[in-house]
């Protein structure tokens, strides 16, 4: 139970210690080794740790022909927990069930906290001012990634606030009212502070996520309609307050001239231009890639050609399945999706709604973002992707 809370205070740990969670895992997972008999005679779980630690492994592999090398043990630290966490998941679920409790236990937290997180980001706006946020969200938001005690980058605070909606969401029904009160009040805050960060992507792959919930929700279809239309419709109006960013931010994909100049203005045109570069250089290094060191040089070398923002910005390859590619080739991206169709199975295997539209959720961000370059989105991805897997064959082996 305590590490499910110490990751519910995920969104509210700083990023200098935001691994914290992850030590505490793996002292819990030592404790349980030491002092906790077996359920099972066998660790029927071992085989899934490998399974979604392979991706881990074939970054290891990539650092024999990276030429950076310094470069890739520093990226293989920040994907550690990628190798850690099924581990620890595969040995703790060996010897105790995850009960009801402890799963409201850390739904419940992580709701609180990431609204905890969502009012502090608004509270910093407020000091900075909100109006000029709202007129200059690309400098305020800068500050964010800067100088705000708990500084995040605007992409990776949407995404844990945007998964707290989800919980939301799915957790709504059957309870209390008051309760339910509660849950509205934090999501009227949530999707607030989500509009005001207004990054495309996590929008975007939120909205994809919920067509997931209205037609593979456990509850009945009326119901998950029901649902679908109240979350809809306070979109809907908190939109109103936020609708030239939204419009901004959306006409961009429909504008001829983003795909021909490179506008700092326009992030669609950036990451057009950032498409092109990591096509190029997955057409030249197809089988295995670069080297998990060498990506953000290829990277650089190519945005010579293109702009000099690209290359003072050194952006990533803003997508996570192109810099698989690009860091260990299709042989990386094959097993990373063996390990997604694993997941997906699960979902449908188990009739989990929640998970199979956390995963949606992930999938339709990481085609705009690589959240698992940095340690933020490997902790919360694989802490969540694994934590509804395990258990759920637990359950499941309970009833063998």
């Amino acid at each position: 139970m305590f590490f499910l809370v110490a990751v519910s205070l995920f969104p509210i740990i700083p990023n200098a210690i935001k691994g914290l969670p992850v030590v505490f895992f793996i002292l819990i997972t030592i404790l349980f080794l030491l002092f906790k008999k077996r359920v099972y005679k066998k660790n029927r779980y071992i085989k899934y740790a490998f399974l979604f630690s392979a991706l881990f492994l074939m970054y290891l592999v990539s650092l024999i022909y990276t030429n950076n090398l310094q470069y890739g043990l520093k990226k293989v630290e920040t994907t550690l927990s990628f190798f850690i966490i099924p581990f620890c998941f595969a040995l703790v679920y060996n010897r105790i069930k995850i009960t009801d409790k402890m799963k409201l236990i850390f739904f419940y937290g992580y709701i609180f906290f990431s609204t905890i997180y969502a009012v502090s980001i608004l509270l910093y706006f407020n000091y900075l001012g909100f109006d000029y946020c709202r007129g200059n969200l690309s400098h305020c938001l800068s500050y964010l990634n800067g100088t705000f005690i708990l500084s995040e980058h605007p992409i990776y605070a949407s995404m844990f606030i945007a998964l707290a909606i989800i919980f939301i969401v799915n957790s709504f029904r059957n309870q209390h009212v008051f309760i339910k009160i509660i849950f509205l009040l934090c999501l009227i805050v949530i999707v607030f502070t989500l509009f005001f960060l207004i990054r495309k992507g996590v929008i975007i792959a939120l909205v994809l996520s919920f067509i997931s919930f209205l037609f593979f929700g456990k509850t009945p279809k009326k119901v998950n309609y029901l649902k679908t239309v109240v979350l809809l419709s306070v979109l809907f109006v908190l939109s109103l307050s936020f609708k030239d960013s939204i419009f901004k931010r959306f006409s961009e994909l429909s504008k001829s001239s983003t795909y021909q100049v490179i506008d700092p203005d326009n992030s669609t045109s950036i990451r057009y231009s950032i498409y092109k570069c990591s096509l190029f250089l997955i057409s030249q290094n197809p089988i295995f890639g670069v080297g998990l060191g060498d990506v953000s040089h290829e990277l650089l070398e190519c945005y010579k050609s293109k702009s000099q923002y690209l290359v003072s910005n050194r952006f990533n390859s803003h997508n996570q399945f192109f810099g698989i590619i690009l860091s260990t080739g299709f042989v990386g991206l094959l097993i990373f999706i063996i390990q997604l169709v694993f997941y997906f199975k699960n979902t449908i295997s188990h009739k989990d709604s929640l998970f199979l539209q956390s995963l949606i959720f992930f999938v339709f961000l990481m085609m705009t973002e690589n959240i698992l370059d940095r340690q933020s989105g490997v902790i919360l991805f694989s802490f969540t992707m694994n934590y509804f897997f395990f258990n759920n064959i637990s359950s499941k082996l309970e009833n063998v």
